[in-house]
């Protein structure tokens, strides 16, 4: 899959991956309030359901 992302004005929304990143990037236990607070200082917008644990691989 490819995904063009096209942001205006930069550097911001660069700064919004920085950021979630590192929230991503803890290893603990993510709280999903902190991360709707830092998309509202971006004005990013959640249109699908949050998922927290990584997809679980199925077993044939």
């Amino acid at each position: 899959m490819r995904m063009l992302f096209q942001c205006f004005p930069s550097p911001e929304h660069e700064l919004y991956f920085e950021e979630i990143a590192e929230i991503w990037s803890t290893g603990k236990s993510v709280d999903p309030e902190a991360v709707e607070r830092m998309r509202s200082c971006y004005d990013v917008k959640q249109i699908t359901p949050m998922r927290f644990q990584p997809p679980v691989e199925e077993t044939t």
